[in-house]
């Protein structure tokens, strides 16, 4: 193993430390210049001249160039996961739009598509911190640094931090007061490596790849037949770039029964694509050539298990496999003691909580068909329940701090709103909770997500048990407009809405999403409305003629149905050509 040098120049460049409970400034240090850290320290910097104390940040990042995830493989110099060249965003660009940096400031009174190119986007979010902050870069980011380890110093209450020059290969040795994660939950490829061993291991013979390493997309679907496992939103995207590219057929498989939001288009161009749902690898075909899967059904509450009566499905002569299963979050340079309640890619974790004897959920559509049902809570969801974090903040200890999109569907909006609470946390504006009022808090969250029936059905054994055995799935999945589960996706799109809202009035956002009262805002109900729109141009889609050839979801006619929340400018009405 080689022996790194300790470079004391560069240790002496850091600000000076204080004691947390001086009133002189904080250190604060903060891992990744992705979409998070930059959201921070730019909340950091636009408060500055309202805070209460001095906050010295030092955010490393072990790419050349800022941007995380959202650069891809050709803008940097080494192999942290990147985004492939052509990505599109699959939700609505002014969703996306920044508070203090408009897309007309950005595009020059140019109006936006409704789903924007991925380069676009960068540009849009790097321009957003050195606009008044020129020298942003020089101030905050500190390039070609990879931290390799964090661990809290009890005694000296100080988090110490080395870090490793990675054009020098040198180490350095820091110590700060707090310590920000912001890694981003798209840090390592996730490949199912049973899978991919029943792969290797049976002789396919075609390709094998994740679908952050598609920079030769174009080459490896040409004329071939290609299978995408998983069926998230990169699924429904590599499949409309591989039939752009000219693949000849397209199958995507998801362990899911009921499909995901990723496949929930009615129309694939030129019937390329088919997607089977409840499916997944079980072993190779034909000498190497084909695949062969099994059939799964849902176990809950948010697992699968094979159908063991049930024929497999034969896949033939595949040449390309992409895996569309996500990432791990970065987390190998964090001590495990500090790592609990971290994003993992998991929609639920475990959660034993003894209801109240007399508690009792609100009447609903569900109330006269199953009653009042005994629960048996299992699970809560960590994007609004983290048994470990409270709005970011570490509850055992509050000095250390994670932010990253948190599973939601409005990823740099919730960014966006968590690091300007943060950012007060960090420089006084807002008083830290204690450990009794964030578990208090995160109680009384959990209470008002059990009146809703997908959240409830998702936490508790027992109702899930009960409203699986009223056999309603099909008319919510289907769309039907009576369907007593309600409309799909709708219920969870509101929750995650209400949860953006009360942070976003705790950090004193200058969007705000709740009234005083505690409804929706005219902003939140115009955000909302926009992500049913684009739900619509993938269920709603009906081509006709030479259309069903070429047209996607993003070959939208209603563009100046989507406008800023800040501006009021209308989208683009249509593509200026084929998507």
């Amino acid at each position: 193993m080689r022996d790194f040098m300790f470079n004391e120049e560069k240790k002496d460049e850091l600000p000076e430390q204080n004691d947390n409970n001086c009133s002189g400034p904080i250190s604060v240090a903060v891992i990744g210049a992705g979409p998070s850290g930059l959201a921070l320290c730019h909340a950091l910097e636009s408060l500055k001249f309202t805070s209460n104390r001095d906050v010295l940040v030092t955010c490393f990042e072990r790419s050349s160039v800022p941007g995380g995830v959202w650069q891809t493989k050709g803008d940097c110099n080494n192999e942290t996961t990147k985004m492939y060249d052509n990505l599109w965003t699959n939700g609505p660009s002014h969703n996306l739009e920044f508070h203090d940096y408009t897309f007309d400031e950005h595009f020059n009174n140019k109006p936006v598509t409704v789903y924007m190119k991925r380069q676009d986007l960068l540009d849009y979010i790097l321009a957003r911190v050195t606009r008044n902050c020129p020298n942003f870069f020089e101030k905050y980011i500190r390039f070609e640094s990879e931290v390799t380890n964090v661990v809290f110093n009890e005694a000296k209450q100080m988090f110490d931090i080395e870090v490793k020059d990675t054009k020098a290969d040198t180490m350095t040795s820091y110590q700060f007061h707090k310590f920000v994660w912001a890694c981003g939950d798209n840090g390592k490829p996730k490949i199912p490596m049973n899978v991919k061993s029943l792969l290797v291991n049976g002789g396919f013979k075609g390709k094998i790849i994740h679908s952050s390493e598609t920079s030769t997309l174009e080459d490896d679907v040409r004329g071939k037949r290609v299978v995408l496992v998983g069926a998230g939103y990169s699924a429904e995207d590599l499949a409309l770039q591989a039939v752009k590219c000219g693949a000849s057929r397209v199958f995507i498989l998801s362990r899911n029964p009921d499909g995901s939001l990723g496949t929930m288009c009615s129309h694939w161009p030129g019937k390329k694509v088919r997607v089977y749902w409840g499916y997944s690898i079980s072993g190779v075909l034909d000498g190497g050539n084909s695949i062969g899967c099994k059939a799964l059904e849902g176990k809950w509450p948010y697992g699968y298990q094979e159908i063991p009566d049930k024929a497999s499905l034969p896949i033939r002569n595949i040449d390309t496999i992409i895996f569309c299963t996500g990432y791990h979050c970065s987390t190998d340079m964090v001590d495990k003691s500090l790592t609990k309640g971290f994003p993992n890619g998991s929609y639920c974790e475990d959660y034993n909580y003894q209801m109240l004897k007399d508690w009792k959920m609100k009447p609903n559509n569900l109330t006269s068909l199953i009653g009042d049902i005994k629960p048996d809570v299992r699970y809560v969801d960590p994007s609004t329940i983290n048994l470990a974090y409270h709005r970011g903040v570490n509850i055992s200890n509050p000095n250390m701090m994670m932010l990253s999109d948190f599973g939601f569907d409005v990823p740099l909006r919730s960014i966006d709103i968590h690091a300007h609470l943060l950012a007060q946390y960090l420089n006084g504006m807002v008083r830290v909770l204690s450990r009794q009022e964030m578990e208090d808090d995160n109680e009384q969250q959990f209470l008002q997500e059990m009146q809703y029936t997908h959240r409830r059905y998702n936490y508790d054994k027992n109702y899930a048990k009960a409203v699986d055995e009223q056999d309603l799935w099909e008319d919510y999945f289907e769309g039907e407009e009576d369907a007593l589960l309600g409309k799909f996706g709708q219920e969870e799109m509101e929750v995650l809405q209400r949860f953006l809202g009360k942070v976003a009035r705790e950090g004193r956002h200058p969007l705000q999403l709740l009234t005083k009262k505690g409804k929706f805002s005219k902003t939140s109900k115009a955000m909302l409305r926009m992500e049913n729109l684009s739900l619509d141009h993938r269920t709603e889609m009906d081509p006709q003629g030479e259309e069903k050839k070429w047209m996607t979801y993003r070959d939208y006619t209603d563009g100046d149905q989507f406008q800023s929340l800040i501006t009021g400018t209308k989208s683009q009405k249509t593509l200026s050509g084929k998507w």
